[in-house]
């Protein structure tokens, strides 16, 4: 949206706001980052209502990422850590498709009031609070002053009912938003392409379950945590443990008395619980979170399953990962996270790797990749959602993707089959996922690279 005629300190009205804000919200930077949309469009709308002192992390931890009423802030980072990705976002909008925008949102860095300024050719106007409109001078009526009433009393009393009025109308527009915003979400999420991918894994009490992977260690006395040496034992938490499984045998020499420890998940993991969780709560389904090694046989055969992670350690329970046409391998490499995934059934001579991206020059991870398998469970009934990125943010990517509108969308027009004139999601299928990172952990962005759909070996 360009600005026309003379560059001035104004600010853009509400409408030249509102229409900008959808030029972003359907731009490709924001395409898979649904969670981020929504943060931007509920701060932008209180701020056109002129209710931006009511735009805080309580009121968005509550109402656009579905805290409870008792959220803390001081223990739950979810609007910092969001805010820092709406700021980095619109950082890459700005640097692509925005480059040309006459207009510019900007949310600095201490609150999440947006900011929108005209921009002029030898950059951005300084900041201007958007509550702070300017105001025009009229000119002074020329009436005969013996025609004028103007009473001090009479124009103090017209101004105190005159914002009263604007206030309670205010006030019932805002509630009114609010309830409708909140129900129309859920209603298109009820309704949605979301639905339509995830309804099919819920059983007959629309019961889900969602497990991450209990990574296990040996702790010393003093908590220092070593990796263990081969396959993880079955050990309750705080056994003692053996020296000997410890990866680096002098350093667990040196560390003193051992103990199995398997408290720890990955933050990739967890990020990505919490995602899944959500929405399926908006789903109106019933969900069970817990650990790999708590999953039981008769588990699998009651529920379906959405395991984050390798599951290499569970293949006696599922479909064998040497089936797959997608799967995990690894190099010999002298660097970290030498992990990649592979395409088993490309052509001799093709590069099927995709292994992680790094800075030339710092080495710091910018690009990880997902593998998202749709798998048979342990009966004919059930399946299994296995997202799986080389590091936890790629598996933090991945549930972003499955979980989003535009992911799913992205996915059904590459892999989906036709059925009575419209296209579905197959029954089986693996697809990846390229996933964006700054700081080498956090998820950005995510789009959708390869897949197809597959009937399964037994």
């Amino acid at each position: 949206m360009a600005h026309t005629g003379p560059q001035t300190a104004e600010l853009p009205s509400n409408e030249e706001r509102r229409g900008y804000v959808e030029r972003v919200l359907s731009s490709v930077t924001f395409s898979n980052a649904p969670v981020l949309k929504s943060f931007l469009e509920f701060i932008v709308s209180l701020s056109e209502e002129g209710r931006s002192d009511e735009i805080s992390e309580y009121a968005i931890a509550t109402q656009v990422f579905g805290r409870p009423p008792k959220f803390d802030p001081a223990s739950d980072t979810i609007v910092r850590t969001q805010a820092y990705r709406l700021r980095l976002k619109l950082k890459e909008y700005y640097e692509r498709e925005g480059k040309d925008d006459g207009i510019t949102i900007q949310i600095p860095k201490g609150h999440y009031v947006p900011i929108f300024q005209f921009r002029s050719q030898n950059g951005l106007h300084e900041l201007v609070p958007p509550n702070a409109v300017p105001v025009r001078l009229e000119p002074i009526s020329a009436a005969p002053t013996a025609m004028r009433v103007d009473k001090p009393w009479m124009r103090i009393t017209g101004v105190i009912l005159l914002a009263s009025v604007v206030f309670i109308c205010g006030l019932a527009i805002g509630i009114r938003w609010s309830n409708q915003w909140q129900s129309a979400l859920a209603a298109k999420l009820t309704q949605g392409i979301e639905a339509q991918f995830w309804t099919g894994f819920l059983n007959s009490g629309r019961h889900i379950t969602v497990s991450f992977m209990d990574l296990h260690y040996l702790t010393s006395d003093s908590g220092t945590l070593l990796p263990i040496h081969g396959e993880s034992p079955a050990a309750e938490r705080a056994a003692p443990a053996d020296p000997k499984n410890a990866a680096n045998p002098k350093l667990a020499a040196a560390a003193g008395r051992l103990y199995y420890e398997n408290g720890y998940a990955a933050l990739g993991d967890m990020l990505a619980v919490h995602r899944l969780a959500l929405l399926f709560t908006t789903l109106g389904a019933n969900t069970t979170v817990t650990r790999a090694h708590q999953i039981t046989l008769d588990e699998l055969r009651n529920n379906s399953l959405v395991f984050l992670g390798d599951f290499q350690d569970r293949s006696t329970v599922i479909w064998l990962p040497e089936h797959w046409p997608w799967r995990f391998a690894f190099r010999n490499t002298s660097g970290l996270w030498g992990k990649y995934i592979i395409d088993t059934g490309a052509p001799a001579g093709v590069d099927s790797h995709f292994g992680l991206g790094r800075d030339p020059d710092s080495g710091v991870i910018r690009t990880d990749y997902a593998l998202v398998s749709v798998i048979p469970g342990v009966t004919p009934t059930r399946r299994i959602v296995n997202l799986a990125g080389l590091t936890t943010s790629g598996t933090q990517g991945a549930a972003e993707f499955m979980s989003s509108e535009a992911g799913l969308r992205e996915l059904l027009t590459a892999i989906g089959t036709k059925q009575n004139g419209y296209l579905v999601f197959p029954r089986f299928f693996q697809c990846v996922v390229r996933v964006e990172v700054a700081h080498g952990i956090d998820v950005i962005s995510t789009k959708y690279v390869t897949g197809a759909a597959f009937e399964p070996e037994r």
